[in-house]
């Protein structure tokens, strides 16, 4: 549910800085879409540091033994087994 509401927002939010880079005359069209660009990628790895932070501790620390390989989340880190939910030798996911 997280992932779907960013995924939204974002979505929206590259909808309208579109919509703002293409009012841009030509002679300025490509230095405005590097400015967007670049603001677009610091963005991103900052919501997807959220976003891992938030599944490591947050999420983890929530309730660990809910989380099982067939859900849509890949882990858990705070009971043993890898991030991929691998199980270590003795311990179950």
């Amino acid at each position: 549910m997280l992932y779907q509401g960013v995924k939204g927002e974002v979505r929206l939010h590259l909808s309208t800085v579109a919509d703002l880079v293409g009012t841009n005359p030509d002679e300025t069209l490509l230095r405005a879409l590097d400015e967007k660009w670049r603001s677009h990628k610091v963005t991103m790895v900052m919501i997807r540091d959220i976003l891992m932070y938030m599944v490591r501790d947050v999420l983890c620390t929530a309730a660990p033994a809910h989380l099982h390989r067939g859900d849509h989340v890949c882990v858990c880190c705070c009971t043993g087994p890898d991030i991929c939910g691998e199980e270590e030798e003795g311990q179950s996911v």
